[in-house]
């Protein structure tokens, strides 16, 4: 995996995340729009405590990988966003880099073959990026850094392999669900619609 030395890869999703709102934030600030469909893919709990947040488990990643792969012609050239504030990160080394800007948040965009994803390993912890896509924009994966569950958006297909693989737990969502509690809940099914 590669720094990369500009952001203009990631243009798209920057013109394409909508705003933060308050009180709820929607899964249309988190994944960017413009694809037929989504999932969300909950975390597994670490240890019986709380779910895992801000990154997706390693054998998560793993399937992932392995169904996303068969949907891009682009696997050997992906693009994968890292939220600048992760400790692991040596921050003077990063600072003058140029960083994707999105609603509150900065990601470091780094370059690579899809399989790097099975070996995030970052001074020893295991980090997923928060954003990655390929270079033909099939589909996008986002994991926020405060989420028990990860967004991607595809093509129904796509989406279709994702809900039926036994090793996921993966829903169906609307782009328009609003995160409640750190999970994606359906307008219909939040209160204060």
């Amino acid at each position: 995996m590669e720094l990369a030395s500009s952001t203009a890869a990631a243009s798209w999703i920057e013109r394409s995340l909508w705003p933060w709102e308050r009180p709820w934030l929607r899964a249309g600030s988190v994944i960017p729009e413009g694809f037929t469909a989504y999932a969300r893919i909950v975390h597994p709990s670490e240890r019986e405590s709380e779910p895992f947040t801000g990154s997706l488990p390693r054998p998560a990643a793993e399937r992932l990988v392995d169904v996303l792969r068969g949907f891009t012609f682009a696997a050997d050239r992906c693009w994968f966003g890292i939220w600048d504030g992760f400790g692991f990160l040596d921050q003077d080394r990063y600072e003058p880099v140029p960083k994707v800007r999105v609603p509150n948040r900065a990601y470091l965009l780094f370059q690579g073959p899809i399989d790097v994803i099975k070996s995030m390993e970052w001074n020893l912890s295991w980090q997923t990026p928060n954003l990655w896509w390929p270079e033909d924009r099939s589909w996008c994966v986002a994991t926020e850094i405060d989420l028990a569950e990860t967004y991607v958006g595809g093509s129904d297909a796509c989406i279709a392999r994702i809900l039926e693989d036994r090793g996921l737990d993966a829903f169906p969502m609307r782009l328009d669900a609003r995160i409640i509690d750190g999970h994606a809940v359906d307008p219909e099914e939040s209160p204060m619609s």
